[in-house]
């Protein structure tokens, strides 16, 4: 339900939400969330320079 909520909001078509599923499962530990912990990493940098801690 979620795939198909995004294909219709974002008018884009999936070709096998499936097989990207698996694509992302079989990845290395440390690739699966690379892009989320450099986002963290940023988002706390960016909050330490405005001092927000």
């Amino acid at each position: 339900m979620l795939v198909s909520g995004f294909e219709h909001l974002f008018n884009f078509k999936f070709s096998d939400q499936y097989k990207k599923r698996d694509e992302v499962i079989k990845r290395k530990v440390n690739k699966r969330t690379g892009f989320l912990d450099r986002m963290g990493t940023a988002i706390n940098e960016k909050a330490k320079e405005e001092s927000y801690w």
